[in-house]
C-alpha cells in the first residue's frame, strides 16, 4: 500500500510538470516562426478537442470503475485516470508552444483538475500514514 502522503506528491509533480511546461511554452511559443500558422492550428484544435472529450468521456467511464475496486485496483485506476487527464493538459501545453494559443492549455489544466476533483486519493486504497 502507499502511503497518502505519497499520492499528494504524485498529483503535486504531474501537475508542477504541466504548469512548468506550459509556463516555458507561454514565454518561448509566441517567438518561434511560424507560430500563426493557420493549417497547424487547425489540425491542432481538432486533435484536442478530440483527445479532451475522449479524456472525460474514460473518466467518466473510470469513476464507477474506482469506486466499486478495493485497495490496489482503485490506487492504479486513480493514476491513471491522472495520467489520461495529463495527456490533454500536455497536448494544450504542446499547442500554447507551436503556435501561441493558450485557451487549449487552460482547458487541459481544467481537465487535470476534475481529475483530481473526481478521483481524490481514498482511504480505501492507499495506507494509513
Amino acid at each position: 500500500m502507499i502511503p497518502t502522503r505519497s499520492l499528494s506528491i504524485l498529483r503535486i509533480a504531474l501537475l508542477s510538470g504541466v504548469l512548468l511546461f506550459g509556463l516555458a511554452a507561454f514565454t518561448v511559443g509566441p517567438q518561434l516562426q511560424g507560430s500563426d500558422s493557420d493549417d497547424l492550428f487547425s489540425v491542432l484544435r481538432l486533435a484536442f478537442a478530440g483527445l479532451a472529450i475522449g479524456s472525460l468521456a474514460i473518466l467518466k467511464y473510470l469513476q464507477p470503475k474506482v469506486a466499486a475496486s478495493e485497495h490496489d485496483a482503485a490506487l492504479k485506476l486513480t493514476i491513471v485516470a491522472w495520467a489520461i487527464a495529463e495527456g490533454a493538459a500536455f497536448l494544450g501545453a504542446i499547442i500554447l508552444l507551436m503556435t501561441g494559443v493558450a485557451w487549449p492549455y487552460i482547458a487541459g489544466v481544467g481537465i487535470m483538475l476534475t481529475s483530481f476533483v473526481l478521483f481524490p486519493i481514498h482511504e480505501k486504497a492507499v495506507a494509513s500514514d
